[in-house]
């Protein structure tokens, strides 16, 4: 049998502490599971490949029904994993998910595959978003929850801690950005608990009835008003089920639900849930 060859470690580097290697995600790992933990976004890449559906590896089972009459689709791309969304999930912040409809219009830069799977290195310039947009309006919830955990956080870095997919995982590039069909989010569906799993997150916001069925088809889920629990693996997740900001009940439910839900997750991330 051929063994499996874990990457150096630094055993060597006496200035390293022997207390602080002990310490370390990386070694409990190794010394509990055998294994070297990979980081987020290599397990979220080996998800998509396994399941055909990375951007340049893509050979998704449902792809010519998915396509059928539709002359400009573009093909699935990876999820936006903010730069600092791996370092939370400790116990200064949680890491926040959204899971969206379909990516509405992959349009320029988007279009080419290779860019479909830098979008967790961008950062977003929300000022020159439209404040009635679905992407500046998942900055402003994001900053909402996430800023009772630290004071210093703006609505321009929100984007550095949270990540964000899609229950449809191509486009179908309609017009006036509209809903793909239904039949995409039907044979994207199976792939979304793994997807999840992978990025491991603590808060999951859904954006969306068709975000919603996903995640009511999960096993394993205790509705509470506004979403539920849900366990995934040996992890549990606290889901919180929004309106998507394109429909107009949308505004009603910022209003009225913002303040509580940052309450909840709050509570949720002090044990009290």
């Amino acid at each position: 049998m051929v063994r499996q060859r874990h990457p150096r470690l630094p055993f060597a580097d006496a200035s390293f502490g022997l207390a602080k290697l002990l310490a370390s995600d990386t070694i409990r790992a190794i010394l509990y599971h055998g294994v070297y933990p990979m980081s987020v976004i290599t397990d979220v890449k080996q998800y998509y490949r396994k399941n055909g559906i990375a951007p340049g590896r893509f050979r998704c089972e449902h792809f010519d029904d998915c396509k059928r009459g539709c002359s400009n689709f573009v093909k699935a791309r990876e999820p936006f994993i903010g730069g600092e969304y791996e370092r939370c999930g400790n116990k200064s912040m949680p890491r926040l998910l959204f899971l969206s409809l379909d990516p509405g219009t992959l349009e320029g830069a988007w279009s080419v595959q290779e860019q479909r799977t830098k979008q967790g290195k961008c950062k977003c310039d929300h000022e020159e978003l439209p404040k009635n947009c679905h992407w500046y309006q998942t900055h402003e919830l994001a900053w909402a929850l996430l800023d009772q955990f630290n004071h210093e956080l703006s609505i321009e870095d929100a984007c550095m801690y949270f990540a964000h997919t899609n229950s449809a995982k191509c486009c179908m590039n309609k017009g006036h950005r509209r809903m793909a069909d239904q039949r995409m989010f039907r044979n994207c569906r199976a792939y979304i608990p793994g997807e999840i799993e992978a990025l491991k997150p603590d808060i999951l916001v859904t954006q969306g009835n068709n975000a919603k069925r996903t995640v009511e088809s999960i096993p394993n889920i205790t509705r509470r008003r506004d979403g539920g629990m849900l366990t995934l693996g040996d992890r549990k997740i606290l889901w919180i089920d929004s309106y998507h900001p394109r429909y107009g009940e949308f505004w009603n439910q910022k209003r009225d639900c913002w303040p509580r839900w940052r309450t909840i997750v709050g509570k949720f991330w002090d044990g009290q849930l």
